[in-house]
């Protein structure tokens, strides 16, 4: 299994998940030229204005939901994800009968009488909290192939190779685990996954260019990129940073030396709706200024995938974005929205909305 392939899992049709079509008008900030057959855009590095909503529509639509279609899922006192009703009512009917009881699953109520109402809620059941994570993630896991059985759960190829730990703290980091779950599962419970982001940026003069990838999977249309993503399938932290150097070696050519420059510098928050159930995202993006004379190579041996690198003008990037917003892969919008910020190309001067902006880029903190 190609590591393109075990990225799929959770690419396919939840992180790569293309913003609509729609338009701004913006102030026209220049024209587009080639040096070095590069494809360079040449105009002035921060935009004098930005109009009131363009940038928070783009945000809000890479967070388009309706919790409301969703149900808590506790594991204990805990919250580590949402179950749509549906699914909910589908995994109730799939419970063992009596004491082997796996869930608690109760759907949306409410009481004439005593004039109360109840979103409804899965829980894990008392005799499953009583088990061992071993033999807790196999009855759950029996009961997830019942759903699969049933045809209500969508299974890839690789799917299930992978299983992803549920710790007991909000602390992903936590060694101590509730139970585990297969990659293809884990999507209709809701549960938090991470991308990696990293913004591979020069300075040309005084102005500010990013390197921007087009990916081309051959199963949806191409989609625009920063110049190293992928998801993060293992929360183990003394392995993240040769993960990470790995990913950069092959999504773009980079050398160890190059890596060394690699740094995290922000958090960013995602929750939409996929097809299999409610996402939430946490985006960490990194930061790395490469030299002048760089050129990014794909370098993966899958062949499923192929890319482009273009060196572009931030703020014409940042156009680009909101102008044709349906070029872009929906994370990876946010992520450049938070680099501009950062970087002073959307700053509280040009943009009305910033202070907004910078608080729904760090929402849905409830789960971890």
């Amino acid at each position: 299994q190609t590591d393109d392939e075990s990225e799929s899992l959770i690419l396919d049709d939840d992180v790569t998940r293309p913003l609509p079509s729609f338009r701004f008008d913006v102030e026209p900030l220049g024209e587009i030229s080639k040096i070095n057959d590069l494809h360079i855009m040449t105009h002035k590095s921060v935009p004098h204005r930005i109009e009131r909503g363009a940038v928070l529509r783009v945000v809000r639509e890479c967070n388009r939901h309706d919790k409301s279609q969703y149900v808590p899922f506790y594991v204990g006192s805990r919250l580590i994800g949402y179950i749509g009703k549906f699914f909910a009512a589908e995994m109730k009917s799939a419970c063992s009968p009596g004491k082997d009881c796996e869930l608690h699953v109760e759907l949306e109520s409410c009481s004439l009488d005593k004039n109360e109402s109840s979103e409804g809620e899965v829980r894990f059941s008392s005799s499953l909290m009583l088990c061992s994570v071993e033999e807790r993630t196999l009855r759950f896991s029996k009961l997830m192939q019942k759903l699969r059985d049933r045809g209500l759960i969508r299974t890839h190829a690789s799917a299930g190779s992978h299983r992803l730990s549920i710790p007991t703290s909000k602390d992903p980091r936590s060694n101590e685990c509730i139970f585990r779950v297969s990659d293809d599962v884990a999507r209709y419970l809701g549960v938090v996954s991470y991308g990696i982001h990293i913004n591979g940026y020069q300075r040309i003069g005084s102005d500010l260019f990013v390197w921007v990838a087009r990916r081309d999977n051959r199963v949806r249309a191409p989609w625009l990129d920063q110049l190293v993503s992928t998801t993060l399938t293992s929360f183990e932290p003394e392995k993240i940073p040769f993960f990470i150097r790995r990913k950069c070696m092959e999504k773009a050519g980079m050398s160890d030396e190059l890596y060394e420059h690699v740094h995290f510098v922000s958090s960013i928050s995602q929750r939409y709706e996929s097809r299999t159930g409610l996402m939430t995202r946490r985006l960490w993006s990194y930061d790395v200024e490469l030299p002048e004379g760089f050129t990014p190579k794909y370098a993966s041996k899958s062949g499923k995938t192929t890319v482009d690198f273009e060196l572009v003008r931030a703020s014409s990037m940042l156009e680009r974005l909101l102008t044709r917003p349906e070029e872009w892969n929906s994370a990876s919008a946010l992520v450049f929205i938070e680099f501009c910020k950062r970087h002073g190309v959307i700053t509280p001067i040009n943009e009305p909305d910033y202070y907004r902006i910078s608080s729904e880029l760090t929402a849905y903190p409830e789960i971890e």
